[in-house]
């Protein structure tokens, strides 16, 4: 007799914990939902996206365009070389860009003959080294802004997948040089506030160096600290400087 009294209460325990167990299976769906829904349209779309930091890419060519004269009369002879740029955003954010600039440098062999029994150390000062010749240091060339001030007041911003180029034309005695080495530099960041002015200025160790003003309580421009690299903003995200080098003989 007891047995049939305890079976009554079993069925009706049995129904609460088969509901139970159905709330704890649609709560473990909707729960997987959000987090597949949180993990690939917040995270991956938007979070992860917002953490990297925008960086432009640069092409940079140098091309001979042939030898003219500047004039009949002249018998010295100038080589024509064209520098082409051009920067692309590959990211899926708008980046800002500084007055960007190029720089370029000629080279002569100073000594075709080193007989150099093993490639030496290199060094701060060393471009870069060679066993059967060594380049002279180098002398500055050409150099200029890519991107005027002007343009950039009224366009400042790489879109996503935005491309902008420059084409320049330069000259150099024939025989002056055996290499010349092109630089472009562009600054870029998808917050730049704080940043009131800019100043390219001649470096020994770098040929142009960029320094940053803010403006001061008073409204005079003041130069923003570098960290101990000699960068600005411990942020990768609030500036970095999109850099690309290009070498072509002259022979």
């Amino acid at each position: 007799m007891a047995s049939t009294k305890e079976k009554p209460k079993a069925e009706k325990i049995l129904p609460w914990v088969q509901i139970i167990a159905l709330f704890f299976q649609i709560f473990a769906i909707i729960a997987a939902g959000l987090w597949a829904y949180w993990f690939t349209f917040v995270y991956k779309m938007k979070t992860v996206p917002e953490l990297v930091p925008v960086n432009v890419l640069i092409d940079l060519k140098l091309t001979k365009t042939g030898v003219s004269l500047r004039d009949k009369k002249l018998v010295k002879k100038l080589a024509a070389i064209e520098l082409s740029v051009a920067a692309s955003n590959p990211s899926s954010h708008t980046t800002h860009l500084l007055p960007s600039i190029f720089i370029v440098y000629g080279y002569k062999i100073a000594d075709s003959n080193p007989a150099l029994s093993e490639i030496p150390v290199l060094t701060a000062d060393s471009t870069y080294l060679m066993k059967h010749c060594v380049l002279s240091p180098p002398t500055v060339i050409a150099w200029g802004n890519l991107f005027e001030n002007k343009e950039l007041k009224k366009n400042d911003e790489l879109k996503p997948s935005e491309v902008v180029g420059r084409t320049f034309v330069f000259y150099v005695p024939v025989g002056k040089y055996d290499v010349i080495e092109a630089h472009a530099q562009i600054p870029n960041g998808k917050d730049l506030s704080g940043i009131d002015e800019t100043l390219w200025s001649p470096d020994t160790e770098y040929g142009l160096l960029l320094t940053l003003f803010r403006k001061g309580a008073d409204g005079t421009l003041e130069p923003i600290s570098r960290d101990s690299s000699g960068g600005y903003f411990a942020d990768p995200g609030k500036l970095q400087t999109a850099h690309s080098m290009k070498m072509m003989s002259l022979w």
